[in-house]
């Protein structure tokens, strides 16, 4: 309800006729599901790259390169099957199968703000889209 208030006060819009979808749509923000696998990806790229003191080792394995296959590329990460939420939801897990779904540009981005960039550029969710 307070996000929808934020809205209305941006666009000075608080007929109760209104959409505040479209009117997120025409300030073009992001939204929260966006913004926080942006950051899930940008935390796993530094990690990935030294950037922050955790040891990649004790969490992440490349993934076997045997066959070329669609969607794969040479920086995808292994992530085993996991039938609980409360683990497949966790960091990790998650945030591995969203990385693995990146085009290889993005993945094997030569500096954080550069992987930002092309980040942002890419659209999150295609099915939203839709």
């Amino acid at each position: 309800m307070l996000v929808a208030y934020g809205i209305r006060f941006c666009v000075h819009n608080f007929k109760r006729d209104a959409s505040v979808t479209s009117m997120l749509e025409h300030l073009e923000w992001s939204t929260l599901e966006d913004r926080r696998k942006n950051s899930r990806l940008t935390m796993l790229y530094k990690i990935l790259n030294g950037l922050v003191g955790i040891d990649k080792t004790n969490y992440l394995e490349a993934a076997e390169q045997t066959i070329s296959t669609r969607g794969k590329h040479k920086h995808s990460l292994r992530n085993d099957f996991i039938k609980k939420d409360v683990h497949r939801l966790s960091f990790f897990p998650r945030t591995l199968r969203e990385w693995n779904e990146l085009p290889k540009e993005v993945a094997g981005a030569p500096s954080n703000d550069a992987f930002k960039q092309q980040l942002q550029a890419l659209p999150i969710h295609p099915k939203a889209a839709r």
